[in-house]
């Protein structure tokens, strides 16, 4: 029988390893709390650009990347780990917006979410202010599924291009072989 309250539960035990893991990789390669703010930057927006690149790549490959025909059930599985892409994006979001509140994260103001961990959330912001956090946190899921799955599709289109155009070069002419020089039908000669 379905148990709710025990997949809430377990949902937020697997938050806090999420949560705790990424903190423990950032903060000392970060040099910790008193580390520069060009080190925090740094790091996060490599720990940002790696999700975007891996999560996209992860997408065009399940999509087919460099094959002309996509399946439906493809692009469901695909959309299915956009969704979890974005979840741990967002949700990184809210784990250092909690760490800056509790001192973790140095904080001059401008960096908050560093232009990037953040982007849904503040997109999401902007669209609908009067919002609480549950709409918020729901539609920045939205936008960020949807960012990853069309940054996938494009890879996958790309690739796929560059596959066909690559593979063009280098399958020669379909004629077959000619053993001992030029053929010659017998009927004309």
């Amino acid at each position: 029988m379905f148990d709710p309250l025990g997949l809430s539960e377990w949902l937020v035990e697997a938050l806090k390893a999420l949560s705790i893991s990424i903190w423990g990789l950032v903060v000392p390669l970060a040099g910790g709390s008193d580390g520069p703010l060009w080190r925090w930057a740094l790091v996060e927006l490599g720990l940002f650009s790696l999700l975007l690149f891996g999560g996209s790549l992860w997408i065009a490959a399940v999509l087919g990347a460099g094959r002309v025909r996509r399946t439906p059930q493809r692009s469901g599985s695909a959309a299915v780990f956009a969704a979890v892409l974005s979840f741990v994006w967002n949700w990184y979001a809210v784990a250092g917006s909690q760490a800056i509140v509790l001192g973790l994260h140095p904080q001059e103001g401008w960096e908050r979410m560093f232009f990037s961990w953040g982007l849904p959330m503040l997109m999401a912001g902007n669209i609908i202010p009067a919002a609480g956090f549950t709409l918020h946190f729901g539609i920045g899921l939205v936008l960020g599924a949807a960012i990853l799955f069309d940054l996938g599709r494009l890879w996958a289109w790309a690739n796929g291009r560059w596959l066909r155009s690559r593979q063009r070069e280098a399958v020669p002419s379909r004629q077959p072989p000619v053993a001992n020089g030029p053929r010659v039908d017998p009927e004309i000669v």
